[in-house]
């Protein structure tokens, strides 16, 4: 009766509880509970149970916006390089944010505005998205900003809404005007 619970004990614990239920089965032999060979099937039932492999950890989501693969990086990496911002601003931000900033004034130039949308970066309810009013450094304003975050079911949307315009308003801070933004680099 005792070995079956001993058994049925064993099937049933996961790896961490092992060492007590073996623990708790030499007890039992010692008491003369569990007679030897029903100790030693035990024994080998719990040790069988050790030897299965653990499976390996399930790889982390990745967040944020860094670049995936070699040839994105490299992608961001040739905007950035573009030349499209002066020096003098593009000094002030990121390389992600001046890779955003540089296709935007690619666009600029090339129709006068940017009608790029982020639909396409909001994939499958991952991202949260913010349009806001984005102002030059004298608070005037000279357009809108799309600002795209990492987003899982749960988090807190007024907390990243808070995010967004506090990025909002530090870019806000480094453009002198909406020309500056298409100015040629010297």
């Amino acid at each position: 009766m005792f070995v079956e619970q001993l058994r049925r004990a064993v099937e049933a614990s996961p790896r961490i509880e092992l060492p007590k239920v073996s623990a708790l089965l030499w007890k039992a032999y010692a008491a003369e509970q569990v007679t030897e060979a029903e100790a030693s099937e035990l024994s080998d039932l719990i040790e069988a149970k050790r030897t299965v492999p653990v499976p390996p950890p399930r790889p982390r989501p990745r967040v944020g916006s860094r670049p995936r693969t070699p040839e994105s990086l490299a992608r961001r990496r040739r905007w950035v390089a573009s030349g499209l911002l002066p020096p003098a601003l593009a000094s002030r931000f990121t390389a992600a944010e001046n890779a955003v900033l540089a296709v935007i004034a690619a666009e600029n130039r090339k129709r006068g505005d940017c009608r790029l949308t982020n639909k396409e970066v909001a994939e499958n309810g991952k991202r949260f998205e913010a349009e806001l009013p984005l102002n030059d450094a004298h608070g005037k304003r000279i357009g809108a900003l799309g600002v795209v975050l990492a987003y899982k079911a749960g988090d807190d949307k007024e907390a990243l809404t808070a995010h967004a315009v506090k990025i909002r308003d530090e870019m806000a801070a480094h453009i002198a005007s909406p020309a500056a933004l298409v100015a040629k680099a010297s």
